[in-house]
C-alpha cells in the first residue's frame, strides 16, 4: 500500500505511521466496523431511484453555462447543505433553506414544494 501510494505524485515524502503488533493481537481491541445504509442520514424510508428519477449531471462548464443561458426569475438554486455550510460559502443569489441537520430535509420540501 505505502509503495503504492508513494508512487503517486502527490502522497510522494508522507511520514508514514505504523505500530508493529504480536501475532494474534488486536490492535484496536474494541473497533468494530459496521456497515451504514446512509453515511449522512436523510430520514427517508423508501429506496431511492437516484439513477431513474434523479436530474441530469452536468459539468460545471454545463452548469455555469445553464445559470448564464436561463433568465434570473426562471433559477432557484437551493443549497442543500446545513446553515453553516452556507454560511461558510454558497453560489451568489443561493437560497439557505436553514436547515442544522439533513433529516430536515423532508420537512423542508413538505412545507415549501410546489
Amino acid at each position: 500500500y505505502i509503495e503504492w501510494m508513494e508512487g503517486q505524485e502527490e502522497f510522494r515524502g508522507i511520514d508514514w505511521k505504523w505500530s508493529d503488533v504480536p501475532a494474534g493481537e488486536a490492535l484496536f481491541p474494541d473497533l468494530v466496523v459496521k456497515e451504514q445504509a446512509e453515511i449522512v442520514s436523510t430520514g427517508i424510508q423508501e429506496k431511492l431511484d437516484v439513477q431513474g428519477q434523479g436530474g441530469k449531471h452536468l459539468t460545471p462548464e454545463e452548469f455555469h453555462q445553464a445559470l448564464e443561458e436561463t433568465p434570473a426569475e426562471d433559477v432557484i438554486l437551493l443549497d442543500v447543505r446545513n446553515s453553516y455550510e452556507y454560511a461558510i460559502g454558497h453560489f451568489q443569489g443561493a437560497v439557505d433553506p436553514q436547515m442544522r441537520h439533513t433529516v430536515q430535509w423532508q420537512k423542508y420540501v413538505r412545507e415549501n414544494a410546489p
